[in-house]
């Protein structure tokens, strides 16, 4: 607890929490929860929508995840949600590539 006696003016505490590591770990499954679900609605409007390429971009979107899990694994890191938002990320960037890729060869 912090000492008051030797601040200049006095320091009072409105509230105080705890929030334990069960919380966290909570918040984390609800993360990991909403990243799968997000990323099987995006594959299934990429295969429905591009058929045999939407195809080849989901295994090449696993195969990247693959390599990020692998890395993440092989280095010890830990999921906290700014990691969960930044593989959901790197998932969006790679079907807005695909999406533009197989836009742009549509129009040729």
């Amino acid at each position: 607890m912090l000492s008051t006696t030797h601040l200049k003016y006095p320091l009072n505490i409105l509230s105080e929490r705890n929030v334990t590591a069960r919380y966290g770990e909570e918040v984390v499954r609800q993360g990991v929860t909403a990243a799968i679900a997000g990323l099987a609605l995006t594959l299934l409007f990429v295969i429905i929508y591009y058929r045999f390429a939407g195809f080849v971009a989901l295994i090449g979107l696993t195969v990247n995840m693959l390599i990020l899990f692998g890395a993440m694994a092989m280095f010890g890191a830990t999921f906290t949600l700014p990691g969960i938002a930044g593989i959901i990320l790197t998932i969006g960037v790679a079907v807005d590539a695909n999406v533009l890729i197989y836009e742009r060869l549509r129009r040729k």
